[in-house]
């Protein structure tokens, strides 16, 4: 593949991932050769496959190595977050997020940690936030509406 065709296709690629269009994206991000893969592209990649393969593994990976290669990039991090969402893991796109945001005030991280919302204090803030007590307390006051 020459230069230009790659180019298209992270042209192309960029501009479907942008408005969303993962599908799209992924074809064109699957059409760069590995060689001329920044890190960028790896875990914009990443999004895609979790998205529309739904192979959270290679996902993950995929992530991993751009963050390898870029570990100060709030970009990647952002990537493995969303990853994390859609792999029903919301305490490790918590972290992963706030680990990001310790590189760079990213955006995109402060939207998805504000749409996740904040946890309210434990009942009984002496305990655990895993104890019997705070948890199942939480559970009833939060279906009572108080607390």
């Amino acid at each position: 593949m020459s230069e230009t065709d790659s180019s298209y296709h992270l042209k192309k690629a960029q501009e479907a991932f942008e408005r969303q269009n993962t599908l799209l994206a992924l074809f064109h991000f699957e059409q760069i050769p590995p060689q001329d893969q920044t890190p960028v592209v790896l875990s914009s990649l990443a999004v895609c496959v979790a998205r529309e393969k739904n192979n959270l593994r290679r996902a993950l990976d995929l992530c991993r190595r751009a963050m390898e290669r870029e570990p100060a990039n709030p970009l990647h991090y952002l990537h493995l977050g969303r990853i994390y969402i859609l792999a029903k893991k919301k305490h490790m796109a918590i972290m992963t997020f706030r680990r990001g945001l310790k590189c760079g005030r990213l955006q995109g991280i402060i939207d998805e940690l504000q749409l996740l919302g904040r946890r309210r204090a434990p009942i009984f803030p002496s305990l655990g936030r895993k104890h019997p007590l705070n948890k199942y307390l939480g559970i009833v006051s939060e279906r009572l509406g108080i607390h």
